[in-house]
């Protein structure tokens, strides 16, 4: 079991890294609710040869176990959600309020104990340490393509091998993956932005607000 220190964010002194989070609409196999960490670790040496899974009867979603498979028809067809009591978010199960909760409005961090980044998950921080300290690569067995993570990868997959596109059901746009469309309906048809607390500055996204903030309002410079 790994070992992570959890900090205030106001104890620490850390440079935040966009880290892009797990989107439960997106998952599509119970390797990706948790059995692919599990299968890494020597605590589970079988959990690759059980051979159970649980179908989803209204896709192709298949689980290792009854709770991610009532997790994912929850929030894939029962449109289930979880509203934070402190803000307008609401989380697709309870373990994404509860990250949501200690990243947002607890200012829990994770800090690398390798550099100055510090993620807001404990999963995000083990994601940063494999990518960049340990080099760990994901690469794809259809081209030369290699990720940093097992989700990028899958992504990419979809996107370059199967074709696979997530349509707006409000207009023509079509996106390669889930989490593009959901940007795309915060910002075209429901009209949310992002203001900066520094200029006038109003971002789309979250990662372009990041972006700015850190270009404009620190000394940090991006390589064109």
């Amino acid at each position: 079991m790994a070992e992570f220190a959890v900090v205030k964010a106001e104890s620490v002194d850390v440079k935040e890294e966009y880290v892009e989070e797990e989107d439960p609409l997106m998952i599509t196999s119970s390797s990706e609710i948790g059995e692919s960490r599990e299968a890494d670790n020597p605590a589970f040496p079988d959990i690759a040869s059980k051979k159970t899974k649980y179908q989803c009867d209204e896709c192709e979603f298949t689980a290792a176990r009854a709770a991610n498979l009532k997790q994912h028809k929850e929030a894939k067809h029962e449109g289930v959600k979880y509203p934070c009591d402190r803000c307008k978010y609401a989380a697709t199960h309870p373990g994404a309020l509860k990250k949501h909760k200690e990243a947002k409005h607890e200012g829990i961090r994770y800090p690398c104990d390798q550099c100055e980044y510090a993620a807001t998950t404990a999963t995000n921080l083990t994601a940063h340490k494999k990518s960049r300290h340990e080099g760990i690569r994901y690469p794809c067995d259809q081209c030369e393509y290699a990720a940093t993570t097992a989700s990028h990868l899958k992504k990419h997959k979809e996107y370059k091998h199967e074709g696979i596109r997530y349509p707006c059901d409000q207009c023509e746009f079509v996106s390669t993956t889930g989490t593009n469309l959901t940007t795309h309906k915060k910002f075209r048809h429901e009209g949310i932005r992002y203001p900066c607390d520094q200029c006038e500055y109003t971002a789309t996204t979250v990662s372009s607000f990041k972006r700015h903030r850190k270009l404009k309002h620190t000394s940090i410079r991006y390589p064109c």
